[in-house]
């Protein structure tokens, strides 16, 4: 009898677990989505950029959390999601801070990301991330004001290169 309850509650129980789970994975992508692509608007020069990758498909998979997703490249906008709509072009496997470090300009080579595929591109996808540059002031300015705006990223570089030196210790 116990036995039938444990079987009972693993086949039964459980599935709304794991779907609970894969609607809050897919929550998270659609709010990621929605940031990458307003981040995106600040950079009109990023979005031409992303011309060169339209209609292109990367498959990304998180090793230390299990998960992966695909980000596909259409209309000079991101989307994220749990399936590939297309082939995919290019497969990056890594872990979270391997991907952080991945983002940002000056990274070194890291030999714990693994990419298969179409490597020209990672390459155009790498030299669009290291071109990025929105343009925070504008969008501050828009939400808080001119002067709150520009008063608040200037305090927020002088933290990030204070950061910077710590870290660099």
């Amino acid at each position: 009898c116990s036995r039938l309850y444990e079987y009972r509650w693993r086949h039964c129980c459980a599935t709304p677990r794991i779907q609970t789970h894969m609607m809050l994975f897919e929550t998270l992508l659609a709010i990621m989505q929605n940031v990458i692509n307003y981040t995106l608007s600040l950079d009109p020069h990023t979005q031409s950029a992303l011309a060169g990758l339209n209609e292109r498909c990367i498959k990304v998979h998180i090793e230390k959390l299990n998960k992966t997703f695909y980000l596909h490249i259409s209309c000079q906008q991101i989307f994220l999601s749990q399936t590939a709509t297309k082939t995919v072009d290019l497969s990056v496997h890594a872990n979270p801070k391997d991907l952080w470090q991945l983002s940002q300009k000056n990274h070194a080579p890291n030999q714990h990301i693994e990419m298969h595929g179409n490597m020209h591109v990672a390459q155009q996808l790498g030299k669009v991330m290291h071109d990025f540059k929105p343009d925070w002031e504008e969008a501050l300015a828009q939400t808080v004001g001119d002067v709150a705006g520009v008063a608040i990223v200037q305090s927020l570089q002088k933290v990030h290169a204070y950061a910077k030196t710590v870290a660099a210790a």
